[in-house]
């Protein structure tokens, strides 16, 4: 290949836009080419490291029936989750009911007298706001006379 096809591969390639066929003659020529000019050599080193790593990898291993693991796993990925999602709705269910019947008061911890002296204690607020606003209304009606 002339080395304005492999700049253009190469450009296509580092933004995503080479086909198959392409990738693999950009990998051809890096694996047999010995003079590969400087700022090719990161893309060399990459597409080597590739290919090394296409031959080490492993073929799926076989369960003793004879189906693939991995692809099982990888066929039956969304029916194994619902699986489990049925089974914590239904533990959640039987476990998460059995203390419904407990007492608000217990789950907030008033008790009678609590609730009497918060009672209290908001009439308490609502008399000295009311006698605040007497105070302020006085304060303006002074203001309105012209006196301070």
């Amino acid at each position: 290949m002339e080395r304005w096809e492999i700049e253009q591969l190469i450009g296509k390639y580092w933004v995503g836009e080479t086909d198959l066929e392409e990738e693999n003659a950009l990998r051809d020529f890096f694996k047999n080419e010995n003079d590969i000019p400087p700022e090719w050599k990161s893309c060399q080193t990459m597409m080597l490291y590739f290919e090394a790593e296409k031959s080490t990898t492993k073929a799926p291993e076989e369960s003793r029936n004879g189906i693939k693991t991995k692809w099982f796993w990888r066929k039956n990925t969304r029916w194994v989750a619902a699986a489990a999602v049925v089974v914590i709705a239904i533990a959640g269910t039987f476990y998460g009911n059995q203390d419904l019947a407990v007492n608000s008061n217990e789950v907030t911890g008033m008790t009678n007298s609590n609730i009497k002296n918060t009672k209290e204690f908001f009439i308490e607020m609502k008399k000295t706001v009311e006698e605040g606003k007497e105070d302020l209304n006085v304060m303006k009606r002074i203001n309105a006379l012209g006196m301070r």
